[in-house]
């Protein structure tokens, strides 16, 4: 159960969960703040919201498999091998919100200051977990 509740689990859920909501709010609430900003952007937006879900996905998934559920399913990925895959997966969800910080830029949009300070800051956290991921110790595989 200590793995449920390990902080760096939390972290990456909190990503996820964010990644998620961006890519649902641009999709199907045309209201939202997140749509109207990546409106002007066209079917570009739609892709980037696509995309950003279909990484979400792939980091629920290997939260779910590998953090909450552990040795209690097969098959697993080696440590290192995952290491890798969450180094690049977060490494794209940083650089995916640093898009849409830029894709959000329009002067028409009074309110796309917030939205701009939200992808900048996300952007930065999520390349802050990267960055922590990277460098974390792994054991050599035998």
């Amino acid at each position: 159960m200590n793995r449920f509740f390990n902080h760096a689990t939390a972290a990456k859920g909190l990503v996820v969960t964010t990644m998620t909501c961006t890519g649902l709010l641009a999709l199907f609430a045309p209201r939202s703040l997140t749509a109207v900003a990546a409106d002007p952007s066209g079917a570009l937006g739609d892709v980037l919201a696509w995309l950003g879900l279909a990484l979400a996905m792939a980091g629920w998934a290997d939260i779910v498999w590998t953090d909450m559920l552990g040795r209690q399913i097969m098959p697993s990925l080696d440590p290192l091998t995952r290491h890798k895959i969450c180094v690049l997966l977060y490494s794209a969800i940083s650089a995916l919100y640093a898009i849409f910080a830029f894709a959000a830029l329009d002067w028409r949009v009074d309110t796309s200051w917030i939205l701009i300070v939200d992808y900048v800051l996300v952007a930065v956290f999520t390349a802050t977990l990267t960055v922590a991921i990277a460098m974390e110790k792994r054991e050599k595989p035998p």
